[in-house]
């Protein structure tokens, strides 16, 4: 069946061999597991966008369904956007299927297949019975085109912008030391120094055997919550837990896990747990235990992880995360920009759902 015939840049645009379906079963999304994963290898899409991110995503909210608005043109899946929704009171709320301050994108092969897929996501807000809310965080800017797409037809939307993700960019002729300050350099020397002064043993290694990794994840989640519990931070929820450790083995039985530990007496003192994608190496999760902070074993880790995608020449992007940090601005980064894209089914429904943040 044609599809609708979506403008881009004021010009229609016809796909009579495009078809966009909804699909709102984990099964169902399972037996797609290849093709989801093609795609977003072939956009180099963030591993937020992989089905083992997707998966490990809803499976630890069974109150949200699945969304995940798909077009093929011909055989192809040539576009996706990996959405749930769920019904708050009278508001049905569309969201992406991933966590806010993690990496997300609408994936296309191209613009046509972009433009379709944006009228997928229309329609599926459309057929929503009632009052509806869209809300989709950590965007890359670059895509601004595409979401000012989406979000032009829509009755009442905004789109907000940050500069928050430091990003280092590695070029293959370049030596280590571009990447590793001569600060950075030196901290690391005087923190194994310590090490060994005070008599105690260190060792730094890389994990990437799916196995090894799934067997570190319960020292991994330790200590990342006794870190949170130090700095004050509250403790993790368990549906982020269990998300993580989802998440951790789903992509580590795919090979694309990379675990730094730094150990002393063999106790962890810290991690980098990365995931490759295409060409970047995400920092998913990093922490130092409270018991070693005298040692810097947080920094060992780090330039650990600048040595290693400096070292793999399958890795061009060192990602850090969200978030403007000393330790992430090390060396010749770029803060890569994200959107913010929220959306109502009418201004009288986002005035209702303020009034009720007020009063809460």
């Amino acid at each position: 069946m044609p599809s609708s015939a979506p403008e881009l840049d004021g010009e229609p645009v016809t796909r009579t061999d495009s078809r966009v379906r909804v699909v709102r079963t984990l099964p169902e999304l399972a037996r797609l597991a290849d093709e989801l994963t093609g795609l977003a290898a072939a956009t180099n899409g963030p591993a937020t966008t992989y089905f083992e991110g997707v998966r490990a995503w809803l499976a630890a909210r069974p109150g949200r369904q699945p969304a995940s608005v798909l077009v093929h043109r011909g055989p192809e899946l040539v576009a996706a956007a990996h959405l749930a929704r769920h019904r708050e009171r009278t508001v049905w709320r569309l969201q992406q299927a991933g966590t806010e301050g993690e990496p997300f994108r609408l994936l296309a092969v191209d613009e046509p297949a972009a433009a379709v897929l944006n009228a997928g996501i229309r329609a599926e807000l459309a057929a929503l019975p009632g009052r509806w809310k869209l809300m989709l965080t950590d965007l890359p800017a670059a895509d601004r085109h595409r979401v000012e797409t989406l979000a032009g037809p829509l009755p009442v939307s905004a789109v907000a912008t940050a500069l928050d993700t430091p990003l280092l960019r590695m070029d293959g002729d370049a030596g280590l030391n571009r990447y590793l300050s001569r600060n950075v350099r030196a901290a690391v020397a005087k923190a194994r120094n310590r090490i060994l002064a005070d008599g105690r043993r260190y060792e730094v290694r890389w994990l990437s055997r799916p196995e090894l990794v799934v067997a570190a994840v319960a020292e991994v989640v330790d200590t990342r919550r006794a870190r949170n519990l130090q700095l004050g931070r509250a403790l993790d929820d368990p549906v982020e837990v269990a998300t993580f450790r989802a998440t951790v083995a789903g992509h580590a039985r795919a090979g694309r896990v990379r675990l730094v530990e730094v150990r002393i007496d063999a106790r962890l003192a810290a991690y980098a747990l990365c995931l490759h994608t295409g060409d970047t190496l995400w920092v998913y999760s990093n922490a130092v235990s409270p018991d070693f902070t005298r040692y810097s074993a947080g920094t060992i880790a780090n330039a650990e992880v600048v040595r290693g995608a400096h070292a793999d020449p399958g890795i061009r992007v060192l990602n850090w995360g969200r978030g403007i940090q000393r330790y992430k601005v090390s060396g010749p980064v770029t803060i890569a920009g994200t959107q913010t894209l929220t959306a109502w089914s009418s201004e009288a429904t986002r005035r209702l759902l303020r009034l009720g943040r007020r009063l809460r």
